[in-house]
Formats: structure tokens, sequence, C-alpha cells
């Protein structure tokens, strides 16, 4: 009977402990970036296997390809609730963390720099776009 008891006990703390929300709601995951619309000019970039992952405090960039890359950088990650706006900066290259990523370098991402701000236009389960002044980034759950 004790075991039962126990057992029960131990089921509930694991449910309850489990049912925590994502810090950043819907933002937190992992995210493919689908479209890089630059708009001053009116122009769109489809990147390929470019993927984003967000998590409390950090955010990391990485190109998924086996030959000349991109990279992958870590960076740390603000959500404002109140008005809806997420900054991204002090990005790192994650082979050599004391080396900070250049304009150049976070261009390839959708990154007008070293540090960003965007307003979040929209943030579901499956769906989320970013924008600053200069950029829109359209990304889809990965």
């Amino acid at each position: 009977m004790y075991k039962h008891v126990w057992f029960l006990r131990l089921s509930l703390l694991t449910f309850v402990s489990c049912d925590k929300a994502p810090m950043n709601g819907a933002l937190d995951g992992h995210w493919q970036l689908t479209t890089i619309e630059h708009l001053a000019d009116g122009s769109t970039e489809y990147p390929e296997r470019i993927y984003y992952s967000i998590q409390l405090y950090l955010v990391e960039v990485n190109h998924k390809v086996t030959q000349r890359g991109y990279g992958t950088f870590i960076g740390k990650f603000e959500y404002n609730k109140e008005t809806e706006t997420v900054k991204m900066y002090e990005f790192r290259k994650r082979s050599a963390e004391d080396i900070l990523g250049t304009p150049e370098e976070l261009a390839a991402f959708g990154l007008d720099g070293t540090e960003n701000s965007f307003k979040v236009i929209q943030a579901e389960h499956k769906s989320m776009i970013l924008e600053s002044g200069q950029t829109r980034l359209t990304f889809k759950k990965f």
C-alpha cells in the first residue's frame, strides 16, 4: 500500500513540476529562418538551413551546412512582454567564446549588427515574425 502512495506522490510531483510555462512565451524553442525581408529596398532573401534557438536569456544562431557555413554564434536575449520587443546582442562565436561576432558575420542571419532590437509581430506555436526598422525575419517552428 505504501508503495502505491509514494508512487502516486512522485507522479503528481513530476506532473506539477513539468507544467512550467516557457520564460519567453511562444518565442522559446527552435526556429528555422525562412525569409529575410529588407524593408528599405523591398528585397527578400530565402536563407538555407539557418536556425535560431531561444531559451531563457540566450539565443543561438547557426548555419547547418557541412562546408563553408556561416558558423554558430551565441548571444544574449531579452524579451519585454509589455512592449512586445526582443533584444539580441553580444553574439560570441561558439567555437571561441572570447571572440565577438562582427556585423558582417551576423548579417547572414538577418541581423543588422551586433545589437538588434525587434518588434514581435507574430509569435505562435508554429510561426514567428520579428521586425526591426530595417528587416523583417520570418520563422517556422523546427
